[in-house]
């Protein structure tokens, strides 16, 4: 809790994220002073500004590293592996070759990429969710900064 002695104003700023979604509880009780309420509105206008940074670094790397995954094709009694992804928004799938042993490590490891791509993923939703919260208190604050 912030007090301002001089002025006589009291802000509260909560963030609280749950596992659905974030509440962000912002209360305050003003004595005649806009500025506490705008240095809020500064803060709230730089955690969306940051969260939307994250939120493009994020979209950059899933876009320059896709999900990956594995088929085989039976040819003639011969086994084939192909690797499948999307580029540029089309389907690719390159030939990876017909040794069993190098595909099941080549499949671990993209299991744990494609895991670590699913994180990141959960990471950027609950950025979007943080972000729509943050901008309902900013529209608040600055209505409250206007009539105030």
């Amino acid at each position: 809790m912030n007090r301002d002695m001089s002025r006589g104003n009291i802000f509260f700023i909560s963030l609280r994220l749950t596992n659905r979604t974030p509440h962000i509880t912002i209360l305050m009780w003003i004595c005649g002073v806009k500025m506490s309420i705008e240095s809020n509105i500064n803060y709230l206008d730089y955690e969306i500004n940051s969260n939307n940074e994250r939120i493009a670094l994020i979209e950059k790397y899933l876009e320059e590293n896709p999900s990956v995954s594995i088929y085989k094709r039976n040819v003639n009694q011969k086994t084939y592996y192909y690797k499948k992804y999307r580029k540029q928004g089309k389907s690719v799938s390159e030939y990876l070759g017909s040794d069993n042993d190098k595909i099941d490590n080549l499949l671990e490891e993209i299991q744990n990429k494609n895991l670590e791509r699913k994180k990141i993923k959960e990471n950027r939703k609950k950025l979007k969710n943080t972000n729509s919260a943050l901008e309902k208190q900013l529209k608040i604050a600055r209505k409250s900064y206007v009539n105030g």
